[in-house]
């Protein structure tokens, strides 16, 4: 019998949450679980013999998106200077102006 892709799609999800639940409780905590979503399975095999340990390139990924997050927080902020300087100009000449 032939499966639908939305039943496949949703035996890979339920496989991958039961994986994660079981062999890699530690993901639940991490601060970056929504993006990496607890590694690639296949990799964690390929390397280690089994799914249920951590990825092996877990902290390389931790660094990355630490990176990647300090980075944007940078960018915001130099984007978000301009912005207060110019209130505060548009406030120096309201007060001025009154």
């Amino acid at each position: 019998m032939e499966l639908s892709l939305i039943v496949a799609f949703r035996r890979l999800h339920a496989a991958k949450t039961e994986v994660i639940r079981a062999g890699r409780a530690r993901c639940l905590s991490c601060r970056y679980l929504s993006i990496c979503h607890g590694g690639c399975p296949v990799r964690t095999y390929s390397a280690l013999g089994t799914m249920m340990a951590k990825d092996p390139y877990c902290e390389v990924y931790k660094a990355v998106f630490a990176c990647a997050e300090a980075q944007a927080g940078e960018i915001l902020r130099a984007r978000a200077a301009p912005i207060v300087s110019l209130r505060e100009r548009h406030e120096v000449v309201v007060s001025s102006t009154e």
